[in-house]
């Protein structure tokens, strides 16, 4: 989890640099965040199900035209590492839909955690991206859609993430990390005490 803090505040200073959105605008977002990670999760629950299921079926139609095509002495069909990757992408639909789902009562009742659930799942997605590069048929495009996506997505957490039972991170353009540690740790005790009252 430690490493996953790190990343949230390097991320947190890429995008302090960004347009604000205004109060309103960020707490209808809050608002609407548990159902938008409910709906995702369950689409992405059912898509990691039929890639898998369209995984085995191109699978078994593989084997079948290999070995037709071996009769003839030639090779024709996708390659191991399609096979793995398009399984592997799966795999990480299935974790992404566990997550989002996993963050609908936190973001419901405006905890932190619901927060630290997305932008995991938001990660993640970075890494899903990743993996459809080398993907036959997926290249560089849906690559790059994937991060153009991902960075809307950071975005849009950044923006909302005072509303989610804590401070937003403090970061100014050209903070040091020091800074940063220093002004979250006074926004946290200034919180606690408000709480405690």
């Amino acid at each position: 989890m430690r490493e996953i803090q790190k990343v949230e505040k390097s991320l947190a200073k890429v995008f302090a640099g960004f347009p604000d959105m205004s109060n309103k605008s960020k707490e209808s977002v809050a608002k609407v965040l548990p159902i938008i990670a409910l709906v995702f999760g369950i689409f992405q629950l059912a898509a990691a199900y039929w890639v898998y299921k369209l995984a085995t079926v191109v699978d078994q139609l593989d084997n079948f035209v290999r070995s037709y095509s071996a009769l003839s002495g030639s090779t024709v069909g996708l390659s191991g590492s399609d096979k793995t990757l398009i399984y592997v992408g799966a795999l990480v639909l299935l974790v992404d839909a566990v997550i989002l789902l996993m963050a609908y009562g936190p973001l419901s009742a405006r905890k932190r955690k619901g927060w630290e659930l997305l932008f995991l799942a938001s990660l993640l997605n970075v890494g899903y991206s990743v993996v459809s590069l080398f993907i036959t048929g997926r290249g560089f495009g849906s690559f790059l859609a994937g991060l153009i996506g991902s960075g809307l997505g950071f975005w849009i957490l950044f923006q909302v993430s005072g509303k989610f039972g804590g401070k937003q991170p403090v970061v100014a353009a050209g903070s040091s990390e020091a800074e940063i540690e220093t002004k979250n740790t006074a926004a946290k005790k200034s919180s606690s005490k408000k709480s405690s009252k």
